[in-house]
């Protein structure tokens, strides 16, 4: 499966670092809010950089991984939000 992750922080690092581990995972694709931290990790990782509607819009990419806050994902190919479960539960309804 192609993954493009939208929400490049420090989190970002530890899940590209090892998708490796997966053999039918590949990250392929990044997008952050802020342009340098996209940057950072398409350029560290060699992946694509895009902005969030291209990435969204992309027919290359099977999976979104979100790193985000929840809500900064509103659309696109079968979402897996990583969320702290207080709270969540509501928002997933909403996916």
């Amino acid at each position: 499966m192609r993954v493009g992750i939208i929400g490049c922080g420090n989190i970002s690092d530890v899940y590209v670092r090892n998708a490796k581990l997966f053999n039918n995972i590949e990250i392929v694709a990044c997008s952050d809010i802020l342009p340098p931290a996209a940057e950072r990790l398409a350029h560290k990782y060699s992946l694509r950089e895009m902005n969030v509607r291209a990435l969204l819009a992309a027919d290359d990419i099977e999976i979104i991984l979100n790193l985000t806050l929840p809500a900064a994902l509103n659309s696109g190919p079968r979402p897996y939000v990583l969320t702290n479960l207080p709270g969540a539960f509501n928002h997933v309804n909403k996916l």
